[in-house]
């Protein structure tokens, strides 16, 4: 009788853990929107690995008069969201803002996030180096409280996008590339608890939006964002199967 009422407690617990419909969101194709100054640039397209559910955005280029952008994205539902960005600003200065969103597994909440991100500059013209202003994302997308305006923003969404919560981990305030070129200090922030005291998260995303100088201005910057159920919540998911599995050995 006891090792039944165990193998109860973990089928419940599973089923508790597994509710919102657990299957991987492989098919669902993710959100990519870039615009220079407001207005659209390109149209990138993401190409799904259907062995792993995981879609690829690989050396996509864009470029017009007023600037151009080379991106690669890495979005996996399980879930990462991996992006690395070159951009440069001919002529005149130019706002830059790219969005990433990706449906992701649902991921018990709280959960952990990470966000990371590390970047370099450069300034062909020498115009006494490269100003990257950091502008907040468009309207809807939450920030963190720090009251600091940063280029990288990471939320996550319990309903499919529809509304997002801030993860609290807001990366990069506007700085000045030295130059000729520059690196910028790598941000590495969490693991902490996600935004969402409990149900799941079913959708990230990352907002960028900055703005440059012009005239030839570099600026390349690389992330990653993550989020992974808490040690005690896929501890509890893997007593569950593994009670549903010793179960069915009995069983059989």
């Amino acid at each position: 009788m006891a090792f039944y009422s165990r193998v109860g407690v973990a089928i419940v617990a599973t089923s508790l853990l597994l509710s919102p419909a657990a299957a991987l969101a492989v098919g669902i194709p993710p959100t990519i929107e870039i615009t220079i100054d407001g207005q659209a640039a390109g149209s990138p397209v993401a190409v799904e690995d259907t062995t792993t559910g995981v879609w690829f955005v690989e050396d996509y280029y864009y470029g017009d008069s007023r600037g151009s952008y080379t991106l690669n994205l890495t979005m996996d539902p399980d879930p990462v969201l991996i992006y690395a960005i070159a951009t440069t600003d001919f002529g005149a200065p130019s706002v830059f803002g790219f969005s990433f969103g990706l449906p992701i597994v649902p991921t018990a909440a709280p959960g952990l996030v990470e966000h990371t991100e590390s970047s370099n500059t450069q300034d062909p013209a020498n115009n006494g180096g490269t100003p990257v202003t950091a502008l907040p994302p468009p309207g809807g997308i939450p920030v963190d409280g720090d009251l600091v305006t940063e280029q990288f923003v990471y939320t996550l969404s319990q309903n499919g996008g529809v509304t997002f919560l801030n993860a609290g981990l807001d990366i990069r305030p506007s700085f000045v590339g030295a130059f000729p070129s520059d690196t910028q200090a790598a941000i590495n922030l969490g693991p902490i608890a996600g935004p969402a005291a409990a149900g799941f998260y079913d959708f990230m995303r990352v907002d960028v939006n900055y703005s440059m100088s012009g005239a030839g201005d570099q600026y390349n910057w690389n992330g990653k964002a993550t989020v992974v159920p808490e040690p005690t919540t896929a501890a509890l998911l893997g007593l569950g199967l593994g009670g549903l599995a010793f179960f069915g050995r009995r069983r059989r």
